[in-house]
């Protein structure tokens, strides 16, 4: 029999070789890249078919979708790339069959085609007519296959409108769930913004405020604020707040410094321009890399609670002042006593600069002493203002016009409690006398001799000895506000006192006494340790500060002061000296120790860079020096690292023979 080659190598298929017949029944589609010739013979004998012709590059996906039987041509050179094709192929067709005719009759690339999904394969030349025998019966074998492949297709798409019915029920019933979710969400939230008494709002990234908010937020800022930017966002703020604010919310986001330091740059505390004061607080909200999202804040309106406080703080401030003062009415006279010179003197305006700041500095020390807070304050501030001030004119003026506002402050407070302390607001004199048991016993014997001369000696000098009052009564109050100091600054002070029995004449020496607040001021500030700093030099937490009181043979008055903390070093006190120009660098050499203790007497020298109302300013010790002139006295500094300072102030011929003190008084009259 007569066959015709089907492979032939001569003439390549032409470009109109991809064109399909026109359709008569089951479809037929050969993927080859060989002669249009070879294949002639095939194409007589399935006449009653359509035959679709392709190429390896074509594109299989349309081609092959509706043929019944596939030829496809594995060539030698490209043979597991055609196989890569077969495979493509099965993937879409799993059941159709794919004859494959190839010039390769290698056993092993045979089974590798079959493993591929290969129905038959063809190596070598065949008879055209026989291969459209085989082609015919695979196009038989095909219709049960397409059956099957129609029914697969059908399940499988009514599974897949199944599937996407599910999918589409359980995607509804997710987001139903999920509204309802969020829609509980929102209604707790909101439930608990509406009930809270603090002002929730979130700030984003642009620096504007979320739309949820507290509904305390319209109550305490006075509008509606979700959505605002933070500038238009708090009304009250004044332009300096407002923009301080914002540059501080800026910072957080920019990112360039830690979020913990740029949180602390929040103002936490904002006095309004209607006098609330709102108290902030921020938490930043992140991200998974710990980027800051946004920002959550509340805001308190603590006016009323502050106010209430500062209120019970200052009837608290009032109590301590009573309790201090009527302890010994007649101290605090004899310093109503000093205050009303001062405020003369004051009101002359004769007094230097220096001598203003002086009586200023002394007055507002002793007004602490007693807890007269406010008194205390006010000084400070015209202190500070004063400083300001370079003309001594203006400092003479500014003096007058002072002093009666201070006289008001003092006239005030003894008003409000006259009844309490009996003391006259117009005269500053307590209308009663305290006298103990003791004293009144005396004062019997005595008055029951007063015939003799003798006798009326000795009741004069009692008399005198009764208006007298004991060292330790006269530096009460500077202990009552040398606690206090050293509380607020988580210090632990105790107090010592030697010779506190000797009675003095505060008359004579109140303006001393109440001038050596300053120095246990200083003590506290400059000189006492923390009490975990002192553990740590093997101290005692509490740090002791001594006063003692004596008489010396020669009839000399002398008060020490002694404080066992970090003592002062000379090196320090040369270099502050020279920083404020009080000596010059080549002056230093010729300053031994003791020397260089005595420079902290002059005017405005101080071991501080900051001025507070404890210290500083570099007044106090100086104004110790200029009462101790006034009495004709001395007084000395001494101090040694680590261990304490001491303040020595001497008063030269005390009048009052020390075997004379009450406290010893024979009442043995020959």
């Amino acid at each position: 029999m007569d066959t015709e080659p089907i492979f032939e190598d001569d003439d390549i298929l032409d470009d109109d070789s991809t064109d399909t017949s026109a359709s008569k029944g089951a479809l037929l589609a050969i993927c080859a890249n060989q002669t249009k010739g070879a294949l002639k013979g095939l194409e007589t004998k399935l006449q009653n078919y359509t035959i679709n012709y392709l190429l390896h590059t074509d594109p299989l996906e349309e081609s092959i979708k509706n043929a019944s039987v596939i030829i496809l041509e594995c060539r030698i050179m490209e043979g597991f790339a055609d196989l890569l094709v077969l495979r493509n192929i099965r993937t879409q067709r799993p059941l159709v069959p794919v004859i494959i005719l190839s010039k390769n009759d290698d056993a092993d690339f045979t089974i590798e085609a079959f493993s591929a999904g290969a129905t038959d394969y063809i190596s070598g030349e065949l008879a055209p007519e026989i291969l459209a025998a085989k082609v015919e019966v695979y196009f038989k074998i095909s219709a049960s296959a397409k059956i099957i492949e129609l029914q697969n297709q059908e399940v499988i798409e009514s599974l897949k409108n199944q599937r996407l019915a599910f999918e589409q029920k359980l995607s509804a019933e997710k987001a139903k769930a999920q509204m309802e979710t969020e829609f509980e969400i929102t209604r707790r939230t909101k439930e608990i913004l509406d009930n809270l008494n603090e002002a929730f709002f979130t700030i984003e990234k642009n620096l504007h405020l979320g739309d949820t908010t507290s509904a305390a937020a319209e109550e305490i800022f006075g509008k509606k604020i979700g959505g605002l930017d933070i500038e238009n966002a708090f009304p009250f703020l004044n332009k300096e707040q407002s923009l301080f604010f914002r540059l501080a919310i800026e910072q957080v986001f920019d990112g360039f410094m830690p979020l913990e330091v740029s949180l602390q740059n929040i103002p936490k505390r904002l006095d309004t321009a209607n006098d609330k004061i709102i108290i902030f607080r921020f938490t930043p909200v992140l991200d998974d890399l710990g980027n800051i999202i946004r920002l959550i804040g509340c805001g308190d309106d603590v006016t009323l609670q502050l106010k209430n406080a500062e209120e019970l703080e200052r009837k608290i401030d009032t109590n301590t002042a009573l309790v201090t003062i009527l302890e010994d009415p007649r101290v605090f006279v004899g310093f109503l006593r000093e205050v009303s010179n001062h405020l003369n003197n004051l009101a002359l305006g004769e007094l230097s600069k220096s001598q203003i700041l002086f009586v200023l500095h002394t007055l507002k020390g002793n007004f602490s002493a007693y807890n007269l807070k406010e008194i205390a304050h006010t000084l400070h501030e015209i202190e500070s203002q004063l400083r300001e001030i370079s003309s001594q004119d203006q400092c003479s003026k500014m003096a007058q016009k002072v002093s009666p506002q201070i006289r008001d402050m003092v006239v005030t407070f003894l008003t409000q409690f006259v009844s309490i302390l009996k003391i006259s607001p117009e005269t500053f004199e307590v209308d009663y006398i305290l006298v103990s048991e003791y004293d009144f016993g005396l004062l019997r014997q005595l008055m029951q001799m007063v015939q003799e001369e003798y006798i009326r000696e000795k009741l004069e000098e009692w008399l005198t000895l009764l208006q007298f009052v004991t060292f330790e009564r006269l530096i009460s109050p500077i202990q009552v506000a040398a606690k206090q100091l050293a509380e607020r600054q988580h210090k632990k002070v105790s107090f010592k006192i030697d010779g506190g029995k000797i009675k003095i004449d505060p008359k004579r020496f109140g303006g001393l006494l109440n001038s050596l607040i300053h120095a246990v001021r200083n003590s506290i500030d400059h000189g006492i340790e923390l009490p975990e700093d002192r553990e740590k030099v093997g101290k005692p937490k509490s740090g002791t500060i001594t006063f003692s009181a004596q008489f010396l043979e020669s009839n000399d008055f002398v008060i020490d002061i002694f404080d066992d903390g970090k003592g002062i070093d000379p090196e320090v006190i040369l270099s502050k000296a020279i920083e404020k120009k009080l000596i010059t660098p080549q002056d230093k050499n010729n300053y031994h120790d003791k020397k260089a203790f005595q420079l902290i007497f002059h005017e405005g020298f101080s071991t501080k860079d900051e001025v507070s109302e404890v210290s500083g300013r570099g007044v106090g010790i100086s104004s110790i020096k200029e009462e101790v002139k006034k009495l004709g006295g001395k007084i000395y500094f001494n101090a040694a690292v680590g261990v304490g300072t001491r303040l020595r102030v001497v008063i030269p011929h005390f009048f009052v023979n020390p075997k004379k003190n009450a406290d010893n008084v024979d009442l043995k009259i020959a």
